[in-house]
């Protein structure tokens, strides 16, 4: 086959410095490549063979400065498109199929996530809890959710981004308990049963479809309500008691049922972590940031945390069981209530 006069054919390359994923969107546009169905591998149009990121990068860019296109941003760009070896593998290409190759369109960027610090966010609860409409008997009862991902790859978070657009007010925020690639905890604002539940269940169902990471994280939930008259320390023990009523009456299989998990040294039974944030040695009177059932760290005297959710809880079942345990914002345990319990659990002999 003839040699074509590429003069008029061959596009206008930029030589300036640039990120990576640059880079890879200007060789992409001028036709040297293009994408595959795995991210960060490419299709050399040159060999026809499959490429990751960096082997494209080192064959056809150069560096300007000291510096490396692995982990380059804006800011630190140092390399910068080989314009000689793109024209000669422009004209390699023309001369051996009679046409310029059809530039690729560039890739739509993936959306991240904005966090804030741990907790510094701003938290408009007294919108959300206006938007909660009262039930039938005149209480306002609230549910809270922090949602933990420990991890997640650049499509896991841009698919995650455009769920929350859809979903109840909440922040993103970064967690040091979380270690993983791209981690957040998700704080949703007060909201009602019915949206709580469909918040955990969509969270649930994306956390299932995708690669993320969930290793070591919690589904905590705090639920309030509009009528209590006891005060903090009065709630505390009673949830003390329900706790351990739960751990003592609850085999393994309901308890996985029903939170997704069993009691750990972050979601502690009292009196098995009295060592961190103040405790007792009795149980019924500790008072930790990690009780399983806590008052700690919610204002007031209207709500509690459960911290024994994890993402594989049964959140309709836990729902209920908020329910159940109403009486700490009223009233001391009692035998009726721990039948209650008995009752709701399941529990039977066989200690499943």
């Amino acid at each position: 086959m003839p040699t074509v006069n590429t003069n008029n054919m061959m596009p206008r390359i930029i030589t300036r410095a640039m990120p990576a994923y640059r880079l890879m969107q200007e060789l992409c546009g001028y036709g040297i490549c293009e994408r595959t169905n795995r991210r960060g591998t490419y299709r050399d149009r040159a060999t026809g063979r499959l490429r990751s990121r960096d082997r494209m990068l080192e064959t056809y860019t150069v560096e300007g400065t000291s510096g490396s296109f692995r982990n380059m941003d804006a800011a630190t760009a140092s390399f910068h498109i080989n314009a000689d070896v793109v024209r000669t593998t422009l004209t390699s290409i023309l001369n051996a199929t009679g046409a310029m190759p059809t530039p690729e369109a560039p890739r739509p960027r993936l959306r991240t996530l904005s966090r804030r610090g741990y907790h510094s966010a701003p938290r408009d609860y007294a919108s959300a809890l206006d938007r909660i409409v009262n039930d039938e008997d005149g209480v306002k009862r609230s549910f809270g959710l922090e949602w933990e991902i420990n991890g997640m790859s650049e499509q896991d978070e841009h698919d995650l981004a455009v769920m929350l657009d859809t979903m109840p007010a909440h922040v993103c925020e970064n967690d040091s308990s979380l270690h993983g690639n791209r981690s957040v905890e998700l704080v949703f604002m007060p909201m009602g049963r019915a949206a709580y539940i469909d918040t955990f269940t969509k969270l649930q169902t994306f956390c299932s479809r995708t690669s993320v990471s969930m290793q070591g994280t919690g589904a905590h939930t705090t639920y309030g309500v509009s009528n209590s008259t006891s005060d903090r320390n009065d709630i505390q023990i009673r949830l003390n008691r329900a706790a351990l009523a739960i751990a003592s009456i609850t085999g393994y299989r309901a308890m996985q049922n029903l939170f997704g998990r069993h009691f750990t040294s972050y979601a502690s039974l009292p009196g098995t972590d009295s060592g961190y944030g103040g405790g007792s040695n009795n149980p019924v009177l500790a008072n930790n940031h990690r009780n399983a059932f806590s008052i700690n760290g919610r204002p007031g005297n209207s709500m509690w945390e459960c911290r024994l959710m994890s993402h594989k809880g049964d959140c309709t079942r836990l729902a209920d069981m908020f329910k159940a345990l109403e009486f700490v914002f009223h009233t001391h345990m009692t035998p009726v209530h721990f039948g209650k319990i008995f009752e709701f659990m399941g529990a039977d002999a066989s200690g499943q």
